[in-house]
């Protein structure tokens, strides 16, 4: 018995492998979870999109097909779309070029776009696959600004470093003005510490004797 497909005409083999390489590109294309769409290079006609440009963009396909992405509206500024073009145009491709983009609802999220032209049907197309790094773009705001914020938390932090003159004697701290402050105010003003006043047992004892032995007297009481 002879294979079926031996019996098959050169160019219905051809037509088969056409329609093979056609489903496989549309399963490709409609599992992608990133917004994915097709337009014509000449006037951005939509032409194709998949489920994730519904769910991303909130359009449904009756809406989107036919229609430019200008019409649409999805641009927040139009021409992110005439930078693609020309880079399109001069490589034809476009990586990771990120822009702000509006959903029907008016919503906007920050799409990372890729784009690569195409022949369809003997006339330049774009596949175009948005990725939406919204999320991600808040959490590097955010942690920047946790940055931004510690570091203005340290710098505002008051430290004391290098050699400090003081006095022999009265131990006043001359400041780098030549001015002579007390030990307390020059480190009040140049630090966070803040100062409570009492006397060590030895200063207690020779300038304050009698308090010393007024304890004295009644402890033993």
């Amino acid at each position: 018995m002879h294979n079926d497909r031996e019996n098959i005409a050169p160019d219905c083999k051809q037509d088969l492998h056409i329609k093979a390489a056609s489903d496989l590109f549309e399963l490709v294309f409609n599992m992608n979870p990133d917004a994915a769409q097709i337009t014509r290079l000449t006037d951005g006609c939509v032409t194709h999109v998949n489920d994730g440009y519904t769910r991303m963009c909130g359009f449904l396909r009756e809406e989107a097909i036919g229609k430019r992405t200008l019409d649409i509206d999805l641009w927040e500024h139009p021409a992110d779309r005439q930078n693609i073009i020309d880079e399109l145009t001069r490589n034809g491709f476009c990586s990771n070029y990120e822009a702000i983009f509006k959903r029907k609802d008016g919503s906007k999220f920050v799409g990372l776009l890729s784009a690569k032209i195409f022949s369809y049907q003997d006339t330049p197309h774009v596949i175009t696959v948005t990725r939406d790094i919204t999320e991600k773009r808040q959490i590097e705001r955010d942690r920047d600004r946790l940055i931004a914020d510690l570091q203005k938390a340290l710098s505002e932090i008051k430290t004391l470093q290098g050699i400090l003159p003081i006095c022999s004697y009265c131990k006043k701290i001359r400041d780098d003005k030549g001015a002579w402050t007390q030990m307390e105010s020059y480190i009040s003003k140049h630090t966070n510490a803040l100062f409570s006043h009492g006397l060590c047992h030895e200063c207690l004892e020779k300038h304050l004797p009698g308090i010393i032995k007024e304890e004295g007297r009644m402890s033993e009481e």
